[in-house]
Parts: C-alpha cells; structure tokens; sequence
C-alpha cells in the first residue's frame, strides 16, 4: 500500500480516489508533496475477503480513527467519484473523526455513470458497432447486471474512451493520465468488478449520517458521467447542509484544475 501524508502533522486529510479499484497514481504524479493530503491506495486485497466493499469501509474508517488519534485531532476526509460511497460509510460510523468532508463529482449511479459514458463516446469517438449493441442492451434492461458488465468489456475495449472523462481543454491532463494507464498499475478490472458487486449487495444507510462538519460537493460543468442537478439532489439528501459548487471541469476536477478551486483553503483548516 502506498500513501503520501506530505504536512500531516499539521493538518491530517485522506484521500479516498474512485474507482472501485483505481489508485492515487495520478494524484501523487500531479501533486507530490505540495498538498497535505495522505494519497490512500485503497488495497485491492480486499477482493480476498467476503465482503470486499465491506472490508474497504471497515478499513478507511479505521485508518481514519487511527490518524485522529495519532495527530490529536480530527481528520479532512477528500473524496473522488465512487470514493464518495465510502466516505459516507465512514461518515455514518465516525463522523466525530472528521472536521471537514469535499466530494468531488460523487456518482451515486455507477450503472447510469457509465452507460453515459458508454453514449458520450458513441457521439464523439470511433467505436466498434458491439459497444452500440451492448449499450442498447442496458438501455433496455438497466437493472440486468450482465448487460451491464458487458457494456463494461466493450468500453475498456475501445480506444481512447477515457478521453471523455476530461473536459474538453485538458487535452494534456488526458495526455498524462492515459500515459500512467498504459505504464503504471492505475487501475484494476478485477478489483472494480468485485468491490462494486459487493457494493451492489451491500445493505443501504438506514438514513442520513449525523455529520456536523462543513462539507462541500464540488460538480464539474463538462463531467461525462454525472447528471449535475440530479446528483446534487441525492447527496443534499445525504448531507442537507452541504455547500454544492460546479466548476469548469470533466470527472477528475482534481486533476484538471488548481487546488485553490476545488480545495480552498478555508475547507482545509479545522472548523
């Protein structure tokens, strides 16, 4: 497992990246140590367990109680996309651990995410007819897990289609992370199809988790896989006191744009 806690001491934050099954390859490339923020690589052993997206939140929650204790104060919890599923396990379960709590483009639907996905590379991309088949299929039957997986095999089959993911400036954010694909352990399949399978059968939150926190949802304006008013009317569901902002980015604001504008710095420092 592999982390960066650059300025920890001073003001613990974890990151909790998307996926399931991506790692924060990308953001320790972007960043370095210019941020305090703790790059958690959530381990994909956890696909050796029972209940891997269980096992995932049971240990996000103890590696945040664990530098709470270790630092004497609340931790800032950061998540990206699906990592948002976890932080608001975490939350429900510890949220006197965490002093502040930023969203950047939860997905709520990893279903409806990706076949938007899957539509936006048919407008924009060349693609195989089999991915316009496979999409159809989901179309018609959104809730057959099997359509779905299959969509999934015809996605990461066609060339490029992570450039949809990236809003229409970043041509070199693209550039940089689909190089990191190709060399780098970015992302694993294995693990995106058994943490998301158990997430599937995962018990719901019996309600809204008590956070008291600040926490901000952070939408960008060109992200592929969100329907923003939708999106921000689920996780306001979740968090009513939550600050929602949009921003001129695709899915990985993070990496598209300076922290100042998707982590300010009055979201950083304890409330």
């Amino acid at each position: 497992m592999s982390t960066s806690r650059a300025g920890a001491e001073s003001a613990p934050n974890l990151f909790l990246h998307g996926g399931p099954g991506l790692s924060c390859i990308a953001e320790r490339e972007r960043y370095g140590s210019a941020l305090p923020v703790e790059w958690w690589d959530q381990p994909r052993g956890v696909v050796l367990f029972a209940h891997p997206f269980g096992e995932l939140v049971e240990m996000a929650t103890d590696l945040i109680a664990e530098r709470a204790r270790q630092y004497g104060q609340p931790v800032g919890l950061i998540a990206n996309s699906f990592g948002a599923h976890v932080a608001l396990r975490v939350a429900a379960r510890i949220p006197e651990r965490i002093h502040a709590l930023t969203l950047l483009a939860p997905v709520f639907d990893v279903v409806d995410g990706l076949a938007r996905v899957a539509r936006r590379v048919v407008d924009r991309l060349p693609h195989s007819e089999s991915l316009v088949r496979a999409l159809d299929l989901l179309s018609a039957q959104p809730y057959n897990r099997d359509c779905f997986w299959l969509l999934v095999d015809e996605l990461m089959a066609t060339p490029n289609f992570l450039r949809v993911y990236f809003s229409a400036r970043a041509d070199a954010q693209y550039a940089e992370f689909a190089g990191l694909m190709a060399r780098e352990a970015l992302f694993d399949v294995s693990a995106f199809r058994t943490i998301l399978q158990d997430f599937w059968n995962a018990p719901a939150l019996e309600g809204p988790p008590r956070v008291e926190c600040p926490v901000e949802i952070v939408f960008g304006r060109e992200d592929v896989l969100t329907d923003s008013a939708s999106e921000s009317n689920v996780w306001a569901a979740f968090f009513p006191h939550a600050k929602i902002r949009h921003v001129d980015a695709g899915h990985f604001v993070h990496l598209e744009l300076p922290p100042e504008q998707w982590w300010p710095p009055a979201s950083r420092a304890r409330a």
